[in-house]
């Protein structure tokens, strides 16, 4: 599913910058980043996050919702990397550097509109609603 959501550049992009960031593979960056996107779609389609608090910076919105532990463990238990890995998937799908990805995924996946619009577009493609 995760193919689907985050295809060719986008996915790489990410990926690139979790490698970069965290100093694993690219096998682990790519684990934590479906582990973390299952996790963040389904806080967005349960309306548990707001996402416009969060694409406005506060990554604690995300962060005091998911289960962290869990995260970490796909990092060897590293809390700090989980942290870490959490803010640069937001960086690149946020990021203006991105070329505006979230707005695209939004567009492509049923958003459009606002921020929030486009995350439930993009949690409706991944969960297949």
């Amino acid at each position: 599913m995760l193919d689907q959501l985050l295809q060719g550049d986008m996915k790489d992009t990410i990926l690139k910058a979790l490698v970069a960031k965290l100093g694993v593979d690219e096998s682990q960056a790519g684990s934590f980043l479906e582990k973390a996107v299952s996790m963040i779609s389904g806080l967005i389609s349960g309306d548990q996050l707001d996402p416009k608090a969060l694409l406005g910076g506060d990554i604690s919105a995300l962060t005091s919702k998911l289960d962290m532990g869990s995260l970490a463990g796909v990092l060897g238990g590293d809390a700090g990397k989980a942290d870490t890995g959490l803010r640069t998937i937001m960086d690149q799908v946020s990021g203006d550097a991105a070329g505006g990805l979230l707005g695209k995924l939004g567009d492509a996946m049923g958003g459009g509109g606002d921020a929030g619009d486009a995350l439930k577009g993009i949690a409706g493609k991944f969960l297949g609603g």
